[in-house]
């Protein structure tokens, strides 16, 4: 998938006619992405920062440059191409709950994050057909894990669930 740069500025964060006294304040930026998912929403609730008051007389003690590399995985809508197989599905939890953001990746190549209703659509550009491959699902806040074995071309027709538990 091809590499997009993002930059996000914030003038006049922080900023104050009377600096005394205040103290830094924790800001968290979420990016959202039609038809991605960050990759990031797997562990946190989004990119956290500090930025601290300041004015004309009074600049800030360091200047705010968080260069972090966020990678967005594709979402259940993401419009593949036709020559590449998606398994689609849902993750949920053991009373049948969908679990939001939780990662499913099939060997180190692929991975996807799930969406607020739990569904997934995770490419296998690189799993071979009439074999039986896994397929794991992972709630990273809460450390649960689940896999199911998939066997393509079968696999890819219905709608496939992994339970973590």
């Amino acid at each position: 998938m091809p590499s997009t740069s993002l930059v996000a500025q914030a003038p006049g964060l922080e900023r104050h006619a009377d600096v005394t006294g205040l103290q830094p304040r924790r800001y968290r930026v979420r990016i959202v992405a039609e038809f991605y998912v960050p990759l990031y929403r797997g562990n946190s609730e989004g990119i956290e920062f500090d930025a601290f008051p300041n004015n004309d007389t009074h600049p800030p003690p360091q200047v705010v440059r968080l260069a972090q590399d966020t990678f967005l995985t594709p979402a259940p809508n993401y419009p593949f191409p036709g020559h590449i197989s998606v398994l689609r599905g849902v993750v949920t939890d053991p009373a049948d709950e969908p679990v939001p953001d939780a990662v499913v990746t099939q060997g180190v190549r692929e991975r996807v994050v799930t969406d607020a209703a739990g569904s997934f659509a995770l490419p296998l550009r690189w799993a071979r057909q009439n074999v039986q491959i896994p397929v794991d699902g992972a709630d990273n806040r809460t450390g649960r894990l689940g896999s199911i074995n998939v066997q393509l071309p079968d696999a890819l027709k219905t709608s496939q669930t992994i339970q973590i538990g």
